[in-house]
């Protein structure tokens, strides 16, 4: 008796002591501990009838349910128990959004102690894919498709490829199960594909692809024509339609209410000599190829009108007034005004008269115009040829005579005058400066005279000479700023890079005007022009110290070429410094 006495403290003891220990009372109360809210629900895969969820591993966890939301009575239904941070939900409906939530738990006997929710995540199923993809319709230039809905689908997307072409691009998203494929090209095979789109609110989820279907457009019809002429003849050309081996040309005849053809015909143009202008005519073209052929639909044109002559330009009371002869048969006239920013010219006005005033002129300002009539037939607007180019100098205020007159050109002061007005210097027609050419070392040694410059030059050989146009932009010393235009030539047989300055008959009409950029928003402001006359070397230059960053400063120049020769030159030397320009003619706009 006193034996098991003994035993029995001896195993109270022991076990006081290991319920002492770090192990056991982590096992004991480990058990039932509160696992942390869940975190990182994502979907990990979506198929059209099912959602994979997976989330982060959560300390102290035994085992998580998942829930998902019933819509129709918005409660939260158990969706399932697992052990793992993994939970797929199967059997679900194509392109419907299903609502998930997480929580872990831990055990304690039998017991479940729960954790918060995670955050909820919203999932939209993949819609089913378009079936039965077929092809209703094919034409020269177009190609119909349909296909059976994809369950689930909100819209689909259209996948196109033509032969020879190795990606598929989208075409088009459209809400019907039918598409048509317009302006393809004639005698080409295509490829299509649908994929359908379902959307809720933010969520979009994409099904597969549907199975391809192919088609090869029939021969084509002329679409467009282009109208061009003389004063006596009319020219009518078209785009070539693909697969095609030849055309005709049929034009109705008022007097007889018939269509008369004209010869079949491989060149995709014809010519109507001695017709009036401002003449209505309808016009068909038949495309033929080896089998079949295609009529055009019926073009309603009208000769076109003659090209305005006699434009002139003078300051108004309210801008530039601009005027120029009648054209016979004209409905109107479109006037454009070139913009040296960009070297393309735009419209700035429709007149139904033969006169125009531009009233969106700025001061001292030199406008270049040019005007052509048009006439109208039904919807269709037919414009004729362009006259020439006149060039104006919009001054509001006169200015003395005497800024740029003989007088003056002879007081300069070592080559240079001044322009009160403008405040700007610029060179004299004949200064020192003209006796001794021009050699690149002259840029070299620039900066250790404190003229810091950006410069461009353009070489080209033409009657005869070698010729070279050099602009500069920049800080002139630490008083000026402003630019230069030179024209320099030199025998073809000297081997020296060393230019002459031009000769009195080898001096360029130019003008030029020169911007800075000013202000918070950094905007191009005028600060100063040289007027469009006969120079060797133009130069500007304001007094001011910008610094050297000649991003600043913006040249736009007007140089007039002698010859055409010289005007291909000029343009390849252009093409060869990257420099924007634009051609009229046998003047030159280029931006620096």
């Amino acid at each position: 008796m006193i034996m098991k006495k003994t035993l029995n403290k001896a195993l109270c003891l022991l076990l006081c002591l290991a319920m002492l220990s770090p192990a056991f009372s982590l096992c004991v109360f480990a058990a039932g501990k509160k696992p942390e809210a869940v975190k990182g629900l994502k979907a990990a895969s979506i198929t059209a009838e099912s959602i994979t969820l997976s989330w982060n591993k959560t300390k102290n966890a035994d085992g998580y349910r998942v829930y998902c939301l019933n819509k129709k009575t918005g409660k939260w239904v158990s969706d399932g128990t697992v052990t793992k941070p993994q939970y797929t939900d199967k059997k679900l409906s194509p392109g419907s959004v299903y609502s998930y939530r997480v929580r872990a738990f831990s055990k304690s006997g039998s017991k479940k102690v729960f954790g918060a929710y995670s955050t909820q995540l919203n999932v939209l199923t993949n819609p089913n894919a378009a079936s039965s993809l077929k092809v209703n319709s094919v034409t020269g230039s177009s190609i119909s498709i349909s296909w059976k809905a994809g369950a689930g689908a909100s819209v689909y997307e259209v996948f196109q490829r033509a032969d020879g072409i190795a990606d598929f691009i989208k075409v088009a998203t459209v809400s019907s199960t039918s598409y048509k494929a317009n302006n393809l090209i004639s005698k080409t095979g295509y490829e299509f594909y649908v994929r359908s789109i379902a959307k809720s609110g933010k969520l979009q989820a994409v099904s597969a692809k549907s199975k391809t279907v192919k088609a090869k457009t029939k021969l084509g019809a002329v679409k467009e024509i282009s109208v061009s002429g003389s004063e006596n003849s009319l020219s009518i050309s078209w785009s070539a339609v693909r697969g095609a081996n030849g055309y005709r040309v049929y034009v109705y005849d008022k007097e007889s209410r018939k269509w008369i053809g004209f010869s079949k015909q491989k060149e995709r143009y014809i010519v109507f000599e001695s017709v009036d202008r401002s003449v209505d005519i309808q016009l068909r073209i038949r495309t033929y190829d080896e089998k079949t052929s295609v009529l055009s639909k019926t073009f309603n044109l009208r000769t076109l009108p003659a090209a305005p002559t006699g434009l002139k330009a003078a300051t108004g009371a309210d801008g530039i007034a601009l005027k120029w002869d009648a054209v016979k048969g004209a409905s109107g006239y479109r006037i454009d005004r070139y913009n040296a920013a960009d070297g393309t010219w735009k419209k700035v006005g429709i007149s139904g008269k033969n006169s125009f005033v531009d009233k969106s002129v700025t001061e001292t300002s030199v406008y270049t115009y040019k005007v052509c009539a048009f006439t109208v037939s039904g919807e269709t607007v037919i414009y004729g040829d362009y006259s020439s180019s006149v060039y104006h100098e919009y001054r509001s205020v006169e200015e003395p005579d005497s800024i740029y007159s003989q007088e003056l050109e002879k007081s300069g002061v070592i080559g240079y005058l001044y322009d009160p007005v403008r405040n700007v210097f610029y060179t004299a027609a004949d200064p020192w400066q003209r006796n001794f050419g021009f050699n690149a070392i002259y840029d070299t040694v620039a900066p250790f005279t404190l003229l810091n410059y950006a410069t461009v030059r353009f070489k080209f050989r033409a009657d005869g000479k070698d010729w070279m146009i050099q602009a500069w932009k920049g800080q002139y010393g630490l008083v000026f700023y402003g630019a230069e235009v030179g024209v320099y030539t030199k025998p073809t047989d000297r081997n020296v890079e060393h230019y002459d300055c031009a000769s009195d008959s080898d001096m360029l009409k130019m003008a030029m005007t020169f911007y800075k950029k000013s202000g918070i928003t950094q905007r191009w402001v005028k600060r100063f022009e040289r007027p469009y006359g006969t120079y060797w070397w133009c130069t500007g230059f304001k007094p001011g110290n910008n610094g050297y960053n000649f991003s600043i400063y913006r040249l736009d120049v007007r140089i007039t070429m002698k010859t055409f020769e010289m005007l291909e030159g000029m343009k390849k030397a252009m093409d060869g410094q990257k420099i924007k320009y634009a051609v009229s003619g046998l003047d030159v706009f280029f931006t620096f």
